[in-house]
């Protein structure tokens, strides 16, 4: 009796702190991922910036994105820098920053 009750305690511990995440809004992701990228934290802010893309509901996809590909960028794993330049690349073509997208996008293929 004893153990069940044990059991069950923690199963409602465990319930309690589940639903104490928070969710943030996508621009709200945005600003912590631009925080996190500014302190050199890349690897958190390339998950944030890969969610706001993923989300596509937002104006800031292209620049979550381009700031994703720079994240692995510096982080030096050239092959996902490369990968998310060439989306930016093909998925906004006019966007005044493609042209750095492409450079870089060379840069990874050297490295």
């Amino acid at each position: 009796m004893k153990h069940t009750a044990l059991i069950l305690l923690v199963v409602l511990l465990l319930t309690a702190c589940a639903q104490n995440q928070v969710t943030l809004t996508t621009e709200e992701k945005l600003a912590k991922a631009d925080e996190l990228f500014e302190r050199g934290k890349y690897t958190r802010a390339a998950e944030l910036y890969g969610d706001v893309y993923f989300e596509r509901q937002s104006a800031s996809s292209a620049r979550a994105l381009m700031r994703q590909a720079d994240c692995y960028f510096k982080l030096n794993r050239f092959a996902d820098a490369r990968v998310s330049y060439q989306e930016f690349s093909e998925s906004f073509p006019t966007h005044p920053e493609v042209g750095t997208a492409v450079f870089r996008y060379a840069v990874c293929l050297y490295e």
